[in-house]
């Protein structure tokens, strides 16, 4: 395998617990904190509902630093792992 080194860790997340024995559904709040970067320091809040397997869209609730009082959407989807031991990756536009 080749690693793609354009590619850098610029922040954290959150917490996902399950929300439905039976849709694949999820209760996710997610704390993204930026660790690199333009944003450095800076976070956004989000909290919601989403079901595994779709194109999933979840509020942006609040932020602090440079998203302080942020509000809007993320819409996220599942993408392919590069590391066989990922059991999730996630692929996130935000709209603030």
């Amino acid at each position: 395998m080749v690693e793609d080194h354009s590619r850098r860790l610029l922040g954290r997340a959150g917490l996902s617990v399950g929300a439905s024995l039976s849709d694949g559904a999820l209760l996710t709040v997610f704390d993204f904190v930026f660790t690199d970067g333009p944003y450095n320091g800076s976070s956004l809040a989000l909290l919601g509902r989403a079901v595994l397997g779709t194109v999933m869209e979840r509020p942006i609730v609040s932020g602090t630093g440079a998203f302080r009082m942020a509000r809007g959407y993320t819409l996220s989807k599942m993408v392919a792992s590069p590391d066989p031991n990922s059991l999730l990756v996630l692929e996130y536009d935000a709209y603030i």
